[in-house]
Order: C-alpha cells, then sequence, then structure tokens
C-alpha cells in the first residue's frame, strides 16, 4: 500500500481550477426580517422538527396540558414517593429558565469563539496565496512552478474542507468526496489513496501542499518551505482550536 511519503500527487495542476455545484447558502443581512423569520429550509427549526426527541416531548406537553385543562387528576398521598407540591413548581420554573438563559448565552459565546477560528482559517488561506504570488512568480518559461502553486492552494483547500467534515461526524462520508470531487477540489485517485489511508485525511492533505513546492523550488528551496511551513503549522493550530471549541 501507499506511505504518506507516496501519495498520489506527484502531478500538478496546470489548469485553472473551475469549482461546479458547489452548495451555498446565501444569506442578506439587509434582507426582510419577516421574510428571515419564517424561512424554513436550511435553519436550526428544520434541524429540530426532524428530531423523533422533540415530537416526543411536544405529545408529554400536549398530553399534560390536555389533562389538566379538561380536569383529570392523579390520585396522590402525601406519603406517595412521587408526590409534589403544585407550590413547588413555581421554585422549578424559575431554576429552569435560569438554567436556559445560562445555557444560552454559553452556547452564543461558543459560537462566535467558533466564528473566530474559522475566520482565521480563512486567513491563513489568503495569506498563503499571498505568499505564494511574491515568492514564485508566474513565468512562461517554468510552467511548472504555476502548476505546483495552484495544486499547493487546491491542497491547503481540500484540507481545510475534509477536516470540517471531519469534524461533523469524525470522518469523511461518500457523499462528501463526492462533492468535493464535483468541486475539482480532489481528483478520483486522490479519493481512493485517503479512503485506505489510516490517518486523518486532512492532515496528511497539508502535507502534500507543502510536497508539490519542494520539488519545484530549486536553489531557494529551504527558505521558501520554511516560510510555507510556518504558515501552514498556524492552519494546524487553528484547527486544532476548532476542535477544542467543539468538544
Amino acid at each position: 500500500g501507499c506511505c504518506p511519503g507516496d501519495a498520489p500527487h506527484a502531478m500538478s495542476d496546470t489548469a485553472a481550477l473551475k469549482p461546479e455545484q458547489v452548495e451555498i447558502f446565501s444569506y442578506d443581512p439587509n434582507g426582510n426580517m419577516f421574510k428571515v423569520a419564517f424561512t424554513y429550509r436550511n435553519t436550526a427549526i428544520q434541524l429540530c422538527l426532524s428530531k423523533a426527541e422533540f415530537w416526543f416531548l411536544m405529545a408529554v406537553h400536549v398530553a399534560s396540558v390536555f389533562t389538566y385543562r379538561t380536569g383529570f387528576e392523579l390520585e396522590q398521598s402525601d406519603h406517595d414517593a412521587f408526590f409534589l407540591p403544585w407550590d413547588l413548581l413555581g421554585i422549578i420554573v424559575k431554576l429552569t429558565s435560569f438554567f436556559i438563559c445560562f445555557y444560552t448565552d454559553h452556547c452564543f459565546a461558543r459560537y462566535l469563539e467558533l466564528y473566530d477560528q474559522t475566520r482565521d482559517l480563512l486567513v491563513k488561506l489568503f495569506e498563503i496565496v499571498q505568499q505564494l504570488r511574491v515568492r514564485l512568480p508566474n513565468g512562461e518559461k517554468k510552467p511548472e512552478i504555476t502548476g505546483a502553486k495552484r495544486s499547493c492552494v487546491r491542497y491547503v483547500v481540500l484540507a481545510i474542507y475534509l477536516f470540517f467534515f471531519w469534524m461533523s461526524s469524525k470522518t469523511v462520508t461518500d457523499k462528501e468526496y463526492d462533492q468535493l470531487i464535483q468541486t475539482k477540489l480532489l481528483r478520483p485517485h486522490e479519493m481512493e489513496w485517503l479512503k485506505t489511508y489510516k490517518g486523518t485525511a486532512h492532515s496528511i492533505v497539508l502535507d502534500w501542499s507543502l510536497q508539490v513546492l519542494s520539488g519545484v523550488l530549486g536553489t531557494q528551496r529551504n527558505k521558501h518551505l520554511r516560510a510555507m511551513n510556518a504558515i501552514v503549522a498556524d492552519i494546524r493550530r487553528q484547527q486544532i482550536a476548532v476542535e477544542d471549541a467543539i468538544n
């Protein structure tokens, strides 16, 4: 089998990337507030209503309200193990409301942290593109450099996609691999190799982004690789920060 050093990426890209069939959800913050409020598709409401637990709890609630409104009462004695005085429910409701507000605030704070971390990942991607443009200018006499630059950026973008796919389920599904094939970020032979790789796909793909440059840098190889490796290391640290925030 292949080892990481034998990964199928020897040929660099020589054609521009043209993503196709990318699933993008646009959001207009200045749009109609009623349209945003009543949007159902691709929202947390759709996710919530698709859960069986939600409908079970809703059924219990409806049954409880119905029995209370119709005057149905369970016969309980003060010595019953499940007896609960109605006067205590006010305290329970207040405590529940407090913890719900506290938990919601914590969730929103974690969301803001994740937002900052993911934005930093994009910043590192732009930094890599900028470094490649400055350090390795295009030239008609060296088309292999242009191909290597495109491959490097493609692998970094691919690694970020694979990371978020992996974070959602600790694996990358066939459907997600097909999506990457459609967007031209992943080649079929690379997909087959990644499916057999025992480690995390996004980590090895980041290594590919550096390896594809090492063969075309010439005498300035070590100097440029040190600069690029520093940025890739920042991406790895950022991914760890995102993982820690989620877990």
